[in-house]
């Protein structure tokens, strides 16, 4: 799934603010700790949350709890990228 050098580094490109080769960008209702912690198992070593609302986010604590804080997979899942839109 994964293979081959990797390209991206600080020294390569340092407007990127991480050393992070293999990122498995954001992929809306797939993003989910399950899919993230298969992904980093096979090599990935960043990964994106869904894009969340942050409206709901703020006012709806029950849509947090879902989407969010339910799933953070702790220090097997870092580091995270929580992305908001709203």
């Amino acid at each position: 799934l994964f293979s081959g050098p990797a390209p991206l580094c600080m020294a390569e490109t340092p407007h990127v603010p991480f050393r992070h080769s293999r990122v498995v960008a954001p992929m809306v209702g797939a993003s989910d700790l399950a899919f993230r912690l298969l992904c980093r198992r096979h090599g990935a070593d960043c990964a994106y949350t869904e894009m969340l609302d942050a409206r709901r986010f703020v006012g709806e604590p029950e849509y947090a709890s879902s989407l969010f804080w339910s799933q953070l997979g702790g220090a097997a899942d870092r580091p995270l990228v929580a992305q908001f839109c709203g």
